[in-house]
């Protein structure tokens, strides 16, 4: 079995060339992961040391450690009264689990969680990931102040502590059913071999279910610091209305319905992985400066931008309408292009 894997299916780079994430890339501390002549995310397994930081920093979760589950760990940790993070014990690298996970952690654990950095002086990689912990740890410690909790991220230096072994089906279970509970009761039959497939990750979904057991809270944080969340807006000057941005997204944290009359946003289930930002060529979709902290308690959808609609006087299809044209855009070129074809002037 291979030591890491990339679900193509996840990865924004599969879902556009035109996306600019490189997240796995910037922080593997090996140089094992690189991009493809085609543009997509490739792993040398002979250069991975199977620390898990690539795992950590994905937006979509779309990399996976073969021996090591983020998601099961938090179950164990929490069954069994565990709030210490050892890589000789429960966790490849303090850098492995992701800020959501942990921020979800330490919430649900309603104390301290301990980082023991003990290890680190003796690990190979540490110099070329002692940022990536530093920036999530400090992330962590950043939001959970934010949601007016007292419990923090603590790094301390203790070189041994005993294995404990643990099981997770109640944790599990608590989060299939709070989970379906926040997006609204459905379960939805997800076919993952399908790249277009809307999926929130598992690191949100948790999140999600944790943010149900605390008070919401009314602080408003600068975008600058946060790394996986977002609030948006789109600029009406500059929308061409080509419907990419909420096509293209992952877990329809931007939706419209069957014409594309609008644009929704939905701030809880946005991974910032900056896809639609990417894809948008006249730069109409922004991140606003602010976060309204409220905005991940709410189960509360903003409307971007509404549009015109008009009936393409060519092939009849409902088209968003600017300067009030009657032809859609593809009939528009056609129609260029057959003028350029007979010399005329369009």
């Amino acid at each position: 079995m291979a030591k890491i894997e990339i679900e193509s299916h996840f990865c924004t780079v599969s879902l556009s060339k035109l996306s600019s994430c490189e997240n796995c890339i910037s922080v593997c501390p090996t140089n094992a992961i690189s991009k493809l002549n085609n543009g997509l995310v490739s792993i040398a397994e002979i250069n991975c040391v199977e620390c898990g930081v690539c795992s950590a920093v994905c937006p979509t979760e779309a990399i996976k450690l073969s021996k090591f589950s983020s998601l099961d760990s938090v179950f164990k940790f929490l069954e069994h009264g565990e709030n210490i993070l050892d890589c000789k014990k429960n966790v490849p690298c303090l850098a492995s689990i992701s800020i959501e996970y942990l921020l979800s952690f330490a919430i649900l654990k309603k104390e301290n969680i301990l980082a023991n950095y003990g290890h680190c002086s003796e690990c190979s990689i540490f110099n070329n990931i002692a940022s990536t912990i530093s920036m999530i740890i400090d992330e962590v410690n950043f939001i959970l102040q934010a949601f007016n909790l007292n419990n923090r991220i603590v790094l301390i230096n203790e070189p041994e502590n005993k294995k404990i072994e643990n099981n997770f089906d109640k944790y599990r279970r608590i989060l299939d059913i709070n989970l379906f509970e926040r997006i609204g009761g459905e379960i939805r039959d997800v076919n993952y071999k399908l790249m277009r497939q809307k999926r929130i990750p598992p690191h949100r979904r948790l999140l999600l279910m944790a943010l149900k057991k605390i008070e919401p809270s009314e602080h408003v944080l600068s975008s600058n610091d946060l790394n996986t969340i977002s609030q948006k807006y789109i600029d009406p000057n500059l929308c061409t209305g080509c419907q990419l941005c909420w096509r293209i997204c992952p877990t329809d944290a931007l939706s419209s319905n069957n014409h594309g009359s609008f644009i929704n946003f939905d701030s809880a289930i946005c991974l910032k992985c900056r896809l639609c930002h990417d894809v948008c060529e006249p730069d109409a979709i922004k991140i606003n400066d602010s976060f309204f902290i409220k905005k991940l308690f709410e189960n509360k959808i903003d409307r971007l931008i509404d549009f015109k609609l008009s009936r393409c006087a060519e092939c009849n299809i409902l088209f968003v309408s600017r300067d009030n044209k009657n032809l859609c855009h593809r009939c528009e070129i056609e129609e260029k292009e057959a003028h350029d074809l007979w010399g005329l002037n369009f």
